[in-house]
């Protein structure tokens, strides 16, 4: 075995390596059960299409994909953004929101307005339809699907 030293617990690393090895099957020499055998049997396939929960949201040089149901405001000059193929680069949302800041406003809201348990304040409705911009909900910096109940 070749062992690498580095300045901070190279011996200590090889030496669980070692140790690690003469414990574990799964650094023995043994071949390791097919991930596909072990669980064939305990997964079902599906046949999930993700458009069913989300779509495309694109500026014409960038795209992300954002969950059905979380624009709480579309302008109608920004609907041909959403839906179609992606175009361009596919990046993260916070890198998405973040370089289309000026028509994209981001509205914090939590998991009971999201399930529709607890509504969005009627006021913050009312600033949205004033707004030029579009706004998405959002939990914990990404957006996520609001049921409405009204």
């Amino acid at each position: 075995m070749n062992v690498t030293r580095s300045p901070r617990g190279g011996r200590l690393i090889a030496a669980a390596m070692l140790v690690l090895g003469s414990l574990s099957p799964a650094f023995s020499n043994e071949p390791a059960p097919s991930p596909v055998e072990s669980s064939a049997s305990r997964i079902k396939a599906s046949s999930t299409n993700i458009s069913e929960y989300a779509e495309i949201l694109h500026d014409g040089s960038n795209w992300t994909l954002i969950p059905h149901g979380c624009v709480l405001h579309l302008p109608k000059k920004y609907r041909s953004r959403i839906g179609g193929r992606p175009v361009g680069n596919l990046v993260s949302w916070g890198e998405f929101c973040s370089i289309n800041s000026s028509w994209i406003l981001s509205e914090k809201i939590t998991l009971r307005q999201a399930e529709g348990s607890k509504p969005i304040d009627q006021r913050r409705l009312s600033y949205f339809k004033k707004q030029d911009r579009m706004v998405v909900a959002v939990h914990e910096n990404g957006p996520i699907r609001v049921v409405r109940t009204h």
